[in-house]
C-alpha cells in the first residue's frame, strides 16, 4: 500500500511559510567561506548597484523641478524661504548620491562588506534628506507632494541596491524611528508639524507595507544567493577535484613513460659506456704499453753494449752507456708515474685538501722552479701576479696541474720566424674566481684538433713521437685534476702559428684581497703625489645620470675639471669642443642601444690617435661585466675596475693611470732627436 503523505494544519503552513519569509539567513559556518561568498555577491551585484545609485541621481535631479514647480505654483505656500531650504536640502542628498557613485568606482567596491557600508551611507543619507523636506514643507502638501518619496527610497533599499537582508532590517528600522520621531517632536510642539495625525496613519500603513513585503523580498534573494554560490561552490570544488586528479593521473602516466624512456637509455648509454670505456681502455693499454716498451728496448741494448764495452775493459765508453742506461730508466719512471698518477685520480682514490692560500707565492714558486728549465729551452719565462689573490683550491693539485701547463708551454714554445720564445704565467681577478693562465707563443693548436688534446698519449704539434716531450699525459692529468676540484674550470685557446693560451678558474677565498685595479700592469717607479689630481682634466662617459651625477661631484671634490657624456653621441659632440688633450678618460662599457666602450675607443683615436709625443692618452674602464679583462684586453684600454668601485680605489687607479702617462711623456721628451 502507498503511504499517504501527512496533512499539515493550514495555519502551521502559513506560520512556516511566514518564517522562512522573514527569517535572517544565516551566514556561512566557515568564515573563509562566508568572506568567499561576500567577493562573489559584492562581484556579481555591483554593475547592478552601480547603475541603481546612477539612476537615483537621475530621479533626484529631475525633482529640483518639482521643487521649482511648487515654488511658482503655489506661491503662498512654497516662501522664498521654505524654497532655499528645501533647495539647500535637495542639494545635500544630489551630493550624498554623487559621493556615493564616486565611491562605487572604486575597486574595493567589488567585495560585499565595503559596497555595503558605502550603499547604506547613501540610502541613510537620501532617507534623512527626504525626511527633512517632508518637515521643512507646510501640512498637508508635505504629504501629498514629498512623504511618497520615502517609498521611492524604500523601493531603491529593497531592491535596486541589492543589499543584505541584515543589512536592510536595520535600515528599515532607523528610517521607521525617523520618521515616528519627527512626528513625535511636531506632536509636542518642540519643532514643526510633521504630519497631520490623519495623514500620519495612513503614511505609517504604507510605509510598514512597503517595509514588510520589500523585507520579505529581500530575504529571499539573499537566500538565494546563499544557495547558488554553495551549489557553484561545490560545483567548482568538484570540477577543481577532478582536474587535478586528472592532472595526477596524467602526471603518472608521463612520469611512468619517462622513466621507461630514461631506463631504456640509460641502459643504451650504460651499454655503450662500457664498450667505449673497454675500447679506451684497450687503447690506453696498448698506448702505455708500447711508450714503455721504447725504453725498455732502448735500456736492453744499453746493457748489452755496456757488458760488451766491460769486457773490452772500455771504462769511458762503459760511462757513456751508463749515462743511457740512466736517461732510460728515469723516462720508464717518468712515464710510470704519469701512468699510476692518471690511474690513480680516475679511478677516484685521490681526494682534494682545500686550503687558503696565496696564488701569487704558488705562481713564484712554479716560475723559481722551471726558470733554468726554461733557459736551457732558450724560452723567457715571465710571471705576472700580484700579491693578496687569495684562492680555495688543494695547494697541490692546482701546483701539479700549473707546472704541467707550464712544462707543455715551455716544450711547443717555437714562435714562427724564429723570434724569441715566451711564456707568460699570469692571474687575473674574475668577479667571484682567481683565473690562472698560461700563454706561449708556440705553435697553436688547429681547431679541428681541440677535442684531442686532453686525451691520453697524445702529442699534437710533432711529426713523430719524441720521448724528450714525454707520453703525452700532462694535459690529461691536468683536466683530470681541475675535473674532480669543485668550482674550478680549465679552458684553452689556441691560434695556429700564434700560440696557445690555458686558463684555469679558481674560486677565491674568504681571505681579504687588497682593492687595487688589477688591470694596471705596468707601474712608475716613484709613487705618485697626492696633488697630481689638481686641475687634471678628465673626460667622463657614463649613461647612467644618477652614476654620472655621482661621479662628477666626486671627481670635484678632488680638484679634477671634469666633462661629462651620457652617450656616444655627446661624447662626440664634446670632443669637437674640447680645447686641450684629457688627462685620462673614464668610460663605461655599456652604453646606451648598442654603444660600448670600444666605440668610444674608436672616437678618441679617429679625433687625437697618438699626441705629439706618442704618447695615447689613458682610458679607464668602468664595468660590470664578468670578463672585464677580456674586454679591456681586446678594446685597448690601460686599466679597468669592476663596478662597484670604492672610491678609494677610483682615486688610487686615476692617480696611478694619470701619473704613469706623464713620467712616460717625461722619458719620451728627454731622448735626444
Amino acid at each position: 500500500m502507498k503511504s499517504r503523505p501527512v496533512q499539515v494544519p493550514w495555519f502551521q503552513e502559513l506560520k512556516g511559510s511566514l518564517a522562512d519569509t522573514y527569517a535572517l539567513p544565516r551566514p556561512f559556518a566557515a568564515p573563509q567561506k562566508e568572506s568567499a561568498f561576500l567577493g562573489y555577491y559584492g562581484t556579481k551585484f555591483a554593475p547592478f548597484r552601480r547603475a541603481a545609485i546612477g539612476l537615483g541621481i537621475v530621479m533626484w535631479v529631475v525633482f529640483f523641478g518639482w521643487d521649482f514647480h511648487h515654488y511658482f505654483a503655489e506661491p503662498e505656500v512654497f516662501t522664498p524661504k521654505a524654497i532655499v531650504h528645501l533647495l539647500a536640502t535637495r542639494a545635500i542628498g544630489l551630493l550624498a548620491l554623487v559621493l556615493t557613485f564616486c565611491f562605487t568606482l572604486r575597486e574595493r567596491f567589488n567585495h560585499d562588506r565595503y559596497a555595503h557600508i558605502i550603499l547604506i551611507n547613501g540610502v541613510v543619507a537620501a532617507h534623512l534628506c527626504i525626511v527633512a523636506m517632508v518637515a521643512i514643507v507646510p501640512a498637508p502638501l508635505n504629504y501629498v507632494y514629498y512623504f511618497s518619496g520615502l517609498y521611492l527610497v524604500l523601493i531603491f533599499q529593497f531592491g535596486f541596491a541589492h543589499l543584505r537582508s541584515r543589512s536592510v532590517l536595520l535600515c528599515t528600522i532607523a528610517g521607521a524611528a525617523a520618521v515616528v520621531f519627527m512626528q513625535f517632536m511636531g506632536t509636542l510642539d518642540i519643532g514643526a508639524t510633521f504630519l497631520l495625525p490623519e495623514h500620519f496613519a495612513s503614511a505609517v500603513f504604507y510605509y510598514l507595507s512597503i517595509c514588510l513585503i520589500g523585507f520579505g523580498i529581500c530575504v529571499k534573494f539573499e537566500r538565494y544567493a546563499r544557495q547558488q554560490f554553495d551549489s557553484e561552490s561545490r560545483i567548482a570544488a568538484a570540477n577543481e577535484a577532478l582536474v587535478q586528479q586528472n592532472a595526477l593521473l596524467e602526471r603518472s602516466r608521463e612520469t611512468n613513460r619517462i622513466k621507461s624512456r630514461a631506463l631504456l637509455t640509460a641502459k643504451e648509454e650504460q651499454r655503450e659506456r662500457a664498450v667505449r670505456a673497454s675500447q679506451d681502455k684497450s687503447k690506453f693499454l696498448a698506448s702505455a704499453a708500447h711508450d714503455l716498451r721504447q725504453p725498455m728496448f732502448g735500456l736492453s741494448l744499453s746493457l748489452e753494449t755496456l757488458r760488451h764495452a766491460l769486457q773490452k775493459e772500455a771504462i769511458a765508453d762503459a760511462e757513456k752507456i751508463l749515462d743511457t742506461c740512466q736517461g732510460s730508466v728515469k723516462s720508464m719512471v717518468n712515464s710510470f708515474n704519469a701512468i699510476l698518477d692518471l690511474s690513480r685520480i680516475e679511478s677516484g682514490f685521490v681526494q682534494p685538501e682545500y686550503t687558503d692560500f696565496d696564488l701569487a707565492l704558488l705562481l713564484e714558486e712554479i716560475r723559481d722552479e722551471f726558470l733554468q728549465f726554461a733557459v736551457s729551452r732558450s724560452v723567457a719565462l715571465r710571471c705576472r701576479c700580484r700579491q693578496g689573490m687569495f684562492v680555495h683550491s688543494d695547494r697541490n693539485m692546482l701546483c701539479r696541474a700549473v707546472k704541467n701547463l707550464v712544462v707543455n708551454g715551455i716544450k711547443y714554445s717555437k714562435p714562427k720566424g724564429g723570434g724569441k720564445a715566451v711564456v707568460i704565467l699570469n692571474a687575473i681577478r674574475l668577479p667571484t674566481h682567481l683565473r690562472i693562465d698560461v700563454v706561449d707563443n708556440g705553435i697553436g693548436i688547429p681547431a679541428s684538433e681541440w677535442h684531442r688534446i686532453f686525451e691520453p698519449f697524445v702529442q699534437l704539434g710533432i711529426e713523430e713521437p719524441c720521448r724528450q716531450n714525454g707520453l703525452g699525459l700532462g694535459l690529461s692529468i691536468v683536466n683530470a685534476m681541475v675535473s674532480i676540484l669543485d668550482e674550478h674550470r680549465l679552458e684553452m685557446k689556441s691560434w695556429v702559428g700564434q700560440g696557445t693560451r690555458f686558463s684555469i678558474e679558481v674560486p677565491k677565498s674568504a681571505q681579504p684581497a687588497r682593492d687595487a685595479p688589477v688591470s694596471i700592469l705596468a707601474s712608475v717607479a716613484d709613487a705618485p703625489p697626492s696633488t697630481i689630481l689638481n686641475g687634471a682634466y678628465v673626460l667622463l662617459v657614463e649613461d647612467d645620470d644618477r652614476v654620472r651625477g655621482a661621479l662628477e661631484t666626486l671627481l670635484e671634490q678632488w680638484q679634477v675639471l671634469v666633462e661629462s657624456a651620457a652617450s656616444l653621441a655627446e661624447f662626440a659632440a664634446l670632443i669637437g669642443e674640447v680645447e686641450r688633450f684629457p688627462d685620462l678618460v673614464v668610460t663605461d662599457y655599456r652604453l646606451q642601444g648598442q654603444d660600448t666602450g670600444a666605440d668610444v675607443l674608436r672616437l678618441m683615436d679617429a679625433a687625437w690617435g697618438a699626441r705629439e709625443n706618442g704618447q695615447r692618452i689613458p682610458v679607464l674602464l668602468l664595468t660590470g661585466e664578468t670578463k672585464a679583462a677580456e674586454i679591456c684586453e681586446r678594446i685597448g684600454a690601460q686599466a679597468y675596475l669592476v663596478k662597484p668601485v670604492q672610491p678609494a680605489v677610483l682615486q688610487a687607479s686615476m692617480k696611478a693611470l694619470i701619473w704613469r702617462s706623464r713620467s712616460q711623456a717625461e722619458n719620451l721628451r728627454s731622448i735626444p732627436g
